[in-house]
């Protein structure tokens, strides 16, 4: 059986690239496995706010009195996250996973973005106007602080090529599991994460260095790539500074599904099946993360004004999904 689409945008191409697109056969499973390594670990580590709140104890955080704009941005933030978290749960109802996908991917994106940036602003009260600042950000506040918790750690803290192949593979679990397969076991799905990080990194080094040649520092070394000692010197001090953490990996995956690669998650015979637990795993790791930074934010807003916050929700919000499923009072 002939697929006309498939012929014409990944052996012929588009217009912005015109040598043919990539195989969505390749992209679907690394999408899907992804999200399900993600839910494997956040159900080992029985994710939830109370654990997360108790860990946050225990390293020694506590309310930091944030401005009344503060607290309202924090709040702002934390709100969109639970009503992003609600639509994916009523994605779970659809019965054909491919209807609603891309839209998981954008509202579990979205999700995290927003609650990322709720836990910026509760640590230090900034809030990033860009998702490049807001990722970097949450890498210099939360993870360099011991503040991002499993499996929402992962990270490497340049683009070094060298620097991260090196970190990654003194990670006991890195080619444990790959990205082709779900995961069975928590040595899988580890090994999972650290393929994913690893792709993330090339992804963004790439990115990287297509802008430092096109910048005037590189131009005016006259040279046509990265072979010579000024070049790579260059290269490696701007690469030196750009850490990869979660939310650099959430930009990347939701890029995936938002801005090409038609048929990627909505073409061939296959796809539902899929897709089939997909937007459960989509929720599942969003509550997690969500859970996790709710409690954080607990702590730095203080018990007053948290309780008054759930309260609040609990009477007006128009979503579906309770808010006692994922925060609670303190």
């Amino acid at each position: 059986m002939s697929h006309l689409l498939y012929e014409k945008i990944i052996q012929t191409g588009t217009v912005n690239e015109p040598n043919g697109k990539p195989d969505p056969q390749f992209a679907l499973p690394a999408t899907i496995n992804w999200m399900h390594a993600l839910r494997f670990i956040c159900d080992n580590y029985s994710a939830s706010f109370s654990g997360a709140r108790k860990t946050y104890l225990q390293k020694g955080c506590g309310p930091r009195k944030p401005s009344d704009l503060e607290v309202n941005s924090i709040l702002e933030q934390l709100f969109l996250s639970l009503n992003h978290l609600s639509a994916i749960s009523a994605l779970k109802t659809v019965s054909t996973p491919a209807d609603t996908a891309r839209l998981g991917i954008l509202g579990w994106y979205y999700g995290t973005y927003n609650l990322g940036s709720a836990m910026i602003c509760a640590r230090d009260g900034s809030l990033q106007e860009t998702h490049e600042g807001t990722a970097r950000q949450w890498h210099s506040q939360i993870v360099c602080n011991d503040l991002s918790l499993p499996p929402f750690n992962t990270n490497v803290p340049s683009l070094l090529k060298k620097d991260t192949e090196q970190l990654l593979k003194n990670e006991p679990n890195y080619g444990a599991g790959t990205l082709k397969i779900k995961p069975q076991t928590l040595n899988e799905a580890e090994g999972a994460l650290l393929e994913y990080i690893s792709g993330t990194s090339n992804w963004y080094r790439r990115k990287k260095e297509d802008e430092i040649k096109r910048s005037k520092e590189f131009k005016c070394l006259g040279k046509p790539d990265f072979r010579s000692k000024a070049a790579r010197e260059l290269r490696d001090s701007h690469l030196r500074k750009r850490p990869i953490g979660f939310l650099h990996q959430a930009f990347r995956f939701r890029g995936k599904a938002n801005y090409r690669e038609a048929l990627f998650l909505s073409y061939g015979a296959s796809t539902n099946t899929l897709l089939q637990d997909f937007a459960s795993d989509l929720e599942a790791v969003l509550a997690a993360f969500i859970a996790m930074g709710g409690a954080f934010c607990s702590i730095s807003l203080g018990k007053v004004e948290w309780n008054n916050f759930i309260e609040d929700i609990q009477k007006h919000a128009a979503f579906s999904k309770p808010v006692t499923e994922v925060w609670a009072s303190v």
